[in-house]
């Protein structure tokens, strides 16, 4: 048993929903109270962004982080589609499945406040790039793996256009 989910939960790994054979979404959960949000999971990007309650040009769903630590770091993000998000660097409890046994205590992505995203689905971006890149903030798998909650910084996704039955399994692959 390798993936976070048979550990905590012994349910498999979370599905990933195709939208349109454009992007594939997927839950993270946030706060003490572990809400559910559905995120872009970027393996271009190494950046989280999530939509925030005061964000006002935000239409897709919004975070209450009322109980979030802000930085002070204030920051745009653009991505290649001419998305673009401003914000600033805040932290929470961060767990990619519904247990508060497998979660980062207190991990910092960017709290948009405005944003010129017409989606009003998705509440954000989990960027699951590599470290290389000019970004200067925490790397999600790098974080999970520091938390306990993976035992190597890596993932699997299986993607699965004709069935929607697309897969990412944090951690080392199951090789069963």
């Amino acid at each position: 048993m390798t993936s976070i989910e048979r550990a905590a939960a012994g349910d498999g790994p979370t599905l990933l929903m195709n939208a349109s054979n454009f992007y594939y979404t997927g839950p993270l959960y946030f706060g003490t109270g572990l809400t559910k949000m559905t995120l872009i999971f970027d393996t271009g990007s190494p950046e989280l962004t999530m939509n925030i309650s005061t964000c006002t040009t935000c239409k897709g769903p919004k975070y209450d982080c009322t109980g979030c630590t802000f930085t002070g770091i204030n920051k745009t993000t653009s991505y290649y589609d001419g998305t673009s998000y401003t914000g600033e660097r805040c932290k929470t409890k961060t767990c990619p499945i519904n247990s508060a046994t497998a979660c980062i205590p207190t991990f910092q992505f960017l709290c948009i406040k405005q944003s010129n995203d017409a989606s009003t689905t998705i509440a954000g971006i989990l960027g699951l790039g590599r470290k290389g890149t000019s970004y200067d903030g925490e790397y999600y798998m790098d974080e999970l793996f520091k938390a306990g909650v993976i035992s190597s910084k890596e993932f699997s996704i299986s993607f699965d256009t004709f069935t929607n039955n697309s897969y990412i399994d944090y951690g080392p692959a199951d090789k069963t």
